[in-house]
């Protein structure tokens, strides 16, 4: 959407069959993709070695060597930066910085900052398996000097929300201005109230932070409630939920055929759970109060900003318990979720794409 309001190219690793469809949402610049993805999910794979790699790996080291594929490939297959003038970095590409020509403006857009490097350094290691965990240390130092020396190249820094701002004042001793993230208010779209169902949903990535397994085990005490979660088929965390939601049978797990079906879904619910733990922003609450759907949170990081308690939402304590989450999902009866669905519309459409449109034209293009 940044790129449509510029009138800019747009350079990703890969666009494969599961990506959004830009053209159709109006991208006019040129799509450049400067990587592959290693391990696809379907069977079509390169070659008979990298079939066989599949096949022998653990996932968690699949993870890893994609990941260190992709940072590769940001550093050495971004030659094309040096035909731009401006440059805006988006996600973990800041090893890019010096492909860009010395005249060029050089702008970061942060949706999230590396955790790994920062206040999520022990949770990372311990996915490594332990035999690599001091070559990961040792790579992880280096990652990081070679971090602040990128960044010290960047010209203007853009976040989020307020609660990154002050993890990249905290964390990277530089300050940044506010660029809220936009919502397709024309997508996610409210229905009626005659079309409510029963049921509560959960569309986020199921990863250890969202805390998605939390919630599958909370309406495990709750077998009179529905929940729907959505996820993901690269999702770190699936196999963990999924065996947690196997046994129960008020709750179901799916994948999309089609994202367009998203929408529908969560207009649909009573109400989104979003329990993730010091989210950066959390689309996920804005998209579910696009469509009327009020959301169950954690009273932590991002949300704090979006979500109005007892207004568009229900809070639980950041470090909740299982009784606690069970509580406040009781609170938010069917009846209580359509009260406040006028006030879930009206509040999203603050973070509507006409505003973000002209924010991101007068800070990218002065």
């Amino acid at each position: 959407m940044a790129a449509k309001a510029c009138g800019a190219d747009l350079a990703a690793a890969y666009f494969d069959m599961g990506s959004f469809d830009l053209e159709s949402m109006g991208l006019e610049g040129e799509k450049i993709a400067f990587s592959r993805r290693l391990f696809p999910e379907s069977e079509a794979f390169s070659n008979g070695f990298e079939r066989w790699l599949d096949a022998k790996l653990p996932d968690r080291l699949k993870r890893i060597l994609r990941y260190a594929h992709f940072k590769f490939a940001v550093r050495f297959r971004t030659g094309f930066l040096r035909d731009y003038g401006t440059v805006v970095f988006s996600g973990d590409t800041l090893s890019a910085v010096p492909q860009c020509r010395k005249d060029a403006v050089k702008i970061c857009y942060f949706h999230s900052i590396p955790r790994y490097l920062f206040d999520q350094r022990d949770l990372y290691l311990q996915k490594v398996p332990a035999l690599l965990r001091p070559f990961y240390v040792v790579v992880r130092f280096f990652t990081t000097k070679a971090f602040f020396c990128h960044l010290s190249k960047i010209d203007r820094i853009y976040v989020n929300g307020e609660n990154l701002r002050a993890y990249c004042k905290e964390h990277l001793r530089r300050d940044a201005e506010i660029l809220y993230p936009p919502v397709d208010t024309d997508e996610f779209a409210p229905c009626s109230l005659k079309e409510k169902g029963d049921y509560y949903v959960s569309f986020s990535k199921l990863a250890t932070f969202k805390r998605v397994d939390a919630v599958v085990r909370a309406f495990g005490e709750m077998p009179d409630k529905n929940l729907l979660v959505i996820y993901g088929a690269n999702d770190p965390q699936r196999d963990e939920v999924l065996s947690l939601a196997r046994e129960l049978p008020n709750v179901e797990c799916r994948i999309l055929e089609d994202n367009a079906e998203l929408p529908g879904i969560v207009a649909g619910a009573i109400a989104t759970v979003f329990v993730s733990k010091n989210e950066d922003f959390g689309m996920v609450a804005i998209e579910s109060m696009a469509a009327g759907t009020p959301v169950i949170a954690a009273d932590s990081g991002g949300i704090k900003e979006t979500v109005v308690p007892d207004v568009t939402g229900l809070f639980v304590a950041e470090m909740f318990s299982t009784d606690d989450l069970v509580r406040v999902v009781g609170e938010m009866t069917k009846e209580r979720s359509k009260s406040m669905r006028k006030a879930c519309i009206e509040r999203a459409k603050e973070f509507g794409k006409e505003r973000f449109e002209a924010e991101i034209r007068q800070a990218f293009a002065r």
